[in-house]
């Protein structure tokens, strides 16, 4: 993604698809340098449109506060204004939950959030002994 191009040819603002929000996070668990360019990727697109996946990428990276303060500021204050922490080490899936309620999310952007929030179960329902697999589909019609 390169961040001088945020608009699509027809002038739309460009907005965070599945494709685009696995590439931002491999970046974002990447080396530092990788970072730096998501977050200004990430800083180029709109707030509104694109608020689930980059508050999933903040939830998930492991890049500290003051990264995404300095280099997605505008970011971090509409996701305040919506109740989400701007001093916390991560978010939760409730203060997503909570901020999506909050804005109007496609349709893709709460299947995103959706498969993320499974494969959380998935994760930490294994550690439980009497659980052998869990299977959560997620469809949205």
């Amino acid at each position: 993604m390169d961040v001088k191009n945020t608009k699509n040819r027809r002038n739309d603002p460009i907005i965070i698809d599945k494709e685009r929000y696995k590439n931002l996070l491999s970046m974002m668990t990447s080396s530092k340098e990788d970072v730096n360019v998501a977050l200004e990727c990430i800083n180029a697109l709109d707030i509104k449109a694109n608020l689930i996946p980059v508050l999933l990428l903040r939830k998930h990276s492991d890049t500290d506060i003051s990264s995404w303060k300095k280099l997605c500021s505008k970011h971090i204050k509409y996701q305040k204004s919506l109740g989400v922490e701007d001093d916390a080490k991560s978010i939760s899936y409730s203060e997503i939950y909570n901020a999506m309620k909050k804005v109007k999310a496609t349709e893709e952007h709460v299947e995103i959030f959706l498969e993320d929030l499974s494969q959380f179960f998935k994760k930490h329902a294994i550690k439980f002994d009497f659980i052998e697999n869990l299977e959560i589909n997620v469809k949205i019609k």
